[in-house]
This record gives structure tokens, C-alpha cells and sequence, in this order.
């Protein structure tokens, strides 16, 4: 993939994250029979997880950079939007509370999707 697509992707899935977060709850579908505890957790994860490799992958694609600030950045960038979001859920949605459990699973996603392109971008060097 090229540096402009994983632009674009990750533009659309920043996107989709905030649009999920912040629409009605009763809006989300729910799946009988998946009793899974933690599972609103389990998202914030992923989101943020997918979130960190796009734009890693993005911001490192021309390699000039220095990889250490931009795992930094990413992260923080990654922390600040998941705090936001969470405020915006606080103060501007009726049916959705700001949890502290969703920034730690968010942060917690962030790191670890910075951790494996780290892995796996050493691996291919």
C-alpha cells in the first residue's frame, strides 16, 4: 500500500471511531447469545489498536523520520483523541458515560498496536 492509502484509511477509520462513540447506544445492534464480559473494553482496544498501526504506518512510510518520536506522537495523539471522546460522551450524548475503563483500553490498544508495527518493522529490516 502506499503512504496517500494508508492516509486515507486511517482519515476514515479516525472517522468511524468517533462516529461509534458517539452514537446513541440504543442505535447499536447487540447480539443475543455473546455474552462476552468486557466486550465494550474489548473495542475501545481494537479501536484504538487499528487506530495507532494506520497512522504509524502512515507517518513512517517514507522512513526519514525518527521512529521513536513518531510512536510517541501516535500515542499521545491516540490518548488525547480517546479522552476527547470520552468527554464528548460526558457532556454532549444522553446515552453514553465517560468511563475511565475505556481510556485505559484505549491507551492499552494504542501501545500494543505501536508495539508489534515496532515488531514487525524490525523483522522486515
Amino acid at each position: 500500500m502506499g503512504r496517500n492509502t494508508y492516509f486515507l484509511i486511517a482519515i476514515v477509520w479516525t472517522i468511524l471511531v468517533g462516529i461509534a462513540c458517539l452514537i446513541d447506544a440504543s442505535s447499536i445492534p447487540t447480539v443475543s447469545g455473546w455474552n462476552i464480559p468486557n466486550k465494550d473494553k474489548i473495542v475501545h482496544f481494537t479501536f484504538y489498536f487499528v487506530f495507532s498501526v494506520l497512522w504509524s504506518k502512515y507517518l513512517l512510510f517514507d522512513k526519514k523520520r525518527k521512529t521513536g518520536k513518531i510512536y510517541l506522537m501516535v500515542f499521545v495523539s491516540a490518548s488525547l483523541f480517546g479522552i476527547l471522546i470520552e468527554l464528548l460522551q460526558y457532556y454532549c450524548t444522553v446515552s453514553r458515560g465517560a468511563e475511565w475503563g475505556d481510556v485505559a483500553a484505549n491507551c492499552s490498544g494504542s501501545f500494543l498496536g505501536l508495539l508489534c508495527v515496532s515488531v514487525f518493522t524490525t523483522k522486515k529490516k
